[in-house]
């Protein structure tokens, strides 16, 4: 019989908090100055690293409920985003009828 290694359990990430409707404002307020590098396609590994980390360690200066990481910003810029086309659009279709 073949031996189980503890290294072959993989082990649950530990869930972060919650952002508030603070820590989004700021973000958003972040972001801007920065819009056009952030929503630039070009995906060249110059581009990409230019992205998020400056507007990472300023939301981190400024942070109340823990240190969080570019992908977790980039997570909630992306579903930002997204909620706002979604307003957007259901406004539009409310305006048609």
């Amino acid at each position: 019989m073949s031996e189980v290694n503890v290294s072959d359990f993989k082990l649950k990430r530990q869930r972060g908090k919650n952002f508030t409707e603070w820590e989004k404002d700021m973000l958003i307020d972040l972001i801007l100055p920065f819009k056009s590098i952030i929503e630039n396609m070009k995906t060249d590994a110059v581009w990409n690293q230019k992205k998020m980390p400056e507007i990472t360690c300023l939301y981190n200066m400024q942070q109340k409920s823990g240190i969080r990481i570019d992908v977790q910003l980039k997570h909630l810029y992306d579903g930002l985003k997204r909620d706002a086309r979604k307003e957007k659009s259901h406004d539009k279709a409310n305006l048609l009828f």
